[in-house]
């Protein structure tokens, strides 16, 4: 028997509410970036390269169908409900919703229907083929139903073990998410003539949900050093990679003072944000910015081997729906 079953929540359980919080939070990054991408395609005149690096961020090892066009409606079924994506939105919402029905006795009733509600709601829309012709609406029905979704997580359940879990899944995946998005963003941020493509800056923030907030930090006109500093550095912005590893960081913490597991979950996630918290201005020189950000999706990788080691034991029981690797390109079936 595990440490955290011996503490009163079982593997299974804390293993569940992880991917919960994991999953949420893909669903609703994916919509993100489909939204903008759609918005950003009306203004460029070649959107090709736009739409293979939506591709490369959606995508799994499954990869996009070799027979379909690279244009703005076959990336957006990909993306929304393509079989073979197990990124796709709908699919990150089954899994979400499969695996909340499944530690019902864990969470509040009041959680449990609004996944259901809107698992049940993007399904409708894309049996019917409504999200084709609202497309927009449908993206922002994803986006606010995952935020509902953890508001009623905050407001509903008691803030242990369990709602730590939730936590920590939800902000592993968006420091990841977010890492990942500004190393494949970063190189087009700046013309070839050397000066800044403000809309594709300007894009950038908002695939974060970012744009008024940078805004309001910086006053001052969009560049690409600072909307890269934003997004991985800035301590008060809840979707940059600092905020989100901190507030893991924190989770993690909590759970070894509950005496739930060993260090080593608590030590990489530190290490995590240390990288993070004491980059400096070269981390993030175009130069360096690549190799300072593989080491930090590197990392995370680690950590997430020892959340499975300490917390998730492989013993047997029925594997959790949707366990998978953080790099949608490195995902794996649970043994």
């Amino acid at each position: 028997m595990s440490s955290i079953e011996r503490g009163g929540l079982l593997s299974r359980v804390a293993d569940t509410l992880y991917l919960i919080g994991r999953y949420l939070e893909r669903a609703e990054h994916g919509a993100r970036l489909l939204d903008v991408h759609t918005n950003v395609a009306l203004d460029l005149a070649e959107t090709t390269p736009e739409w293979r690096e939506l591709i490369a961020l959606c995508q799994d090892d499954g990869g996009y169908p070799a027979n379909w066009p690279i244009d703005g409606h076959w990336v957006a079924r990909f993306v929304v409900h393509y079989e073979g994506n197990r990124n796709s939105i709908l699919a990150c919402l089954s899994v979400a919703r499969e695996n909340t029905r499944g530690v019902r006795g864990a969470i509040s009733s009041e959680l449990w229907e609004q996944i259901n509600a809107l698992h049940r709601a993007a399904r409708h829309d894309v049996e019917t083929g409504s999200w084709l012709t609202h497309t927009h609406a449908f993206l922002q029905s994803v986006k606010q139903g995952a935020h509902l979704f953890h508001g009623i997580a905050d407001e509903t359940m008691l803030h242990d073990e369990g709602g730590a879990f939730l936590r920590l899944g939800k902000n592993l995946e968006r420091a990841v998410n977010t890492a990942r998005l500004v190393a494949t963003k970063a190189k087009g941020l700046t013309r070839p003539d050397g000066e800044p493509d403000l809309a594709r800056c300007a894009a950038l923030l908002k695939m974060c949900s970012g744009f008024e907030a940078y805004r309001r930090y910086y006053a001052a006109p969009v560049e690409p050093v600072r909307v890269i500093e934003f997004l991985l550095l800035n301590q008060t912005f809840p979707r940059s990679a600092l905020w989100s590893v901190n507030r893991a960081a924190d989770e993690g913490r909590d759970l070894a003072r509950q005496g739930t597991t060993g260090r080593a979950p608590e030590r990489l996630l530190g290490s995590l944000h240390a990288q993070l918290a004491y980059a400096g201005p070269d981390d993030l020189a175009p130069e360096r910015l690549g190799d300072f950000l593989a080491r930090f999706l590197a990392r995370a990788t680690e950590v997430e081997h020892a959340l499975v080691d300490a917390f998730f034991p492989r013993d047997g029981r029925p594997r959790v729906v949707g366990r998978q690797a953080f790099a949608p390109q490195q995902q794996q079936q649970q043994q």
